[in-house]
């Protein structure tokens, strides 16, 4: 991305229990002199988030630094936060998360060998683990994009635990139309733009067979390839 130096400083429990200056007090041990510093209206730091954006124009004032805090941006009357966005993932409301991320959600990770049943019933899947820190996403079957060496396929995918299989655990498989090729161990990247439905208890095998054949010919006919 350009930057000069990037300091990684481990949240441990002691960090975490700083006093706001303790904690600006600390950049100097690690020979950071900001000139300054931009941050919310609404910036809390320190221990119990003691410190405010008073506190930091304070400090600051002494140490030759200019702080510049600015409104949140709003929509509809509520700041665009990590939360807000966090809970609209978990409650499947992907569009909206998308509009206000000005981006498509999406997460990265590695294909791991899976129980092959979607092989077995005619649309083979891949079983992703996500890297860690990713948000969670809602259960539910979703359209979206898959990533792979480059190239944007459409892909279905299901987010949770199918419960027609019985006892089996969470998963993320997207299946990932018209690409032929061996997945296993590869890092891939899944765009979520659509929610589908939500994870179902089918009664047969057949019923679930054409539901996700279903959800297969969905997005080749609604979701687009963007133009590389």
């Amino acid at each position: 991305m350009g930057a000069d130096y990037l300091i990684v400083v481990p949240f441990t429990r002691d960090f975490s229990e700083l006093p706001p200056l303790e904690f600006l007090n600390g950049l100097k041990n690690l020979n950071v002199h900001p000139r300054t510093l931009f941050v919310g209206s609404d910036f809390r730091f320190g221990y119990q988030a003691q410190g405010t954006v008073e506190v930091l124009s304070e400090w600051g004032t002494k140490h030759g630094c200019t702080v510049c805090s600015r409104d949140l941006l709003c929509e509809e009357g509520a700041p665009i936060t990590a939360t807000r966005i966090r809970n609209e993932l978990e409650q499947t409301h992907i569009a909206e998360a998308n509009r206000l991320l000005a981006r498509i959600h999406y997460f990265r990770g590695y294909v791991k060998k899976g129980r092959g049943k979607g092989t077995e019933l005619g649309f083979a899947t891949a079983n992703l683990t996500p890297f860690p820190d990713y948000v969670h996403i809602g259960d539910g079957v979703y359209g979206g994009l898959a990533l792979v060496d480059g190239v944007l396929y459409r892909a279905a995918i299901s987010v949770g635990v199918p419960r027609t299989f019985g006892d089996v655990p969470y998963t993320i498989e997207p299946h990932i139309l018209d690409y032929d090729g061996e997945l296993y161990g590869r890092e891939i990247a899944l765009y979520f733009t659509d929610f589908i439905r939500p994870m179902q208890m089918f009664d047969t095998q057949e019923m679930l067979v054409e539901t996700v054949l279903n959800n297969i010919e969905w997005v080749r006919s609604h979701i687009e390839l963007p133009q590389m």
